[in-house]
């Protein structure tokens, strides 16, 4: 019986997993042609996709990290929320600055 448990546990693990992967691989795509549009470059497009494959995998596992103890609430969610607009936000503006 707990052989097959390990079983079911491995497969729903895989198919998280599976989702995690192909979700970072449709990102990192994303930010290349996205980047590519903007400099006409493949080789800086490459590097930025690059970087950000990199330092986005590493922070997001920290990130995991730092958020294991805690349990959702109204507060975190509202701190989330507002990093997320005002990050958001700052980038708009650095994106588009007015004359």
């Amino acid at each position: 019986m707990a052989k097959a448990q390990g079983k079911l546990c491995l497969v729903a693990n895989s198919k998280v997993l599976a989702k995690t992967f192909s979700w970072k691989v449709l990102g990192v795509l994303t930010l290349f042609i996205v980047s590519y549009m903007l400099t006409g470059s493949p080789v800086a497009s490459g590097t930025i996709a690059l970087t950000y494959h990199l330092l986005n995998t590493v922070l997001y596992y920290l990130h995991e990290k730092a958020w294991e103890g805690h349990h959702p609430s109204v507060k975190a969610f509202l701190a989330s929320l507002t990093s997320f607009i005002l990050s958001t936000l700052l980038l708009v503006w650095l994106a588009f600055p007015t004359p």
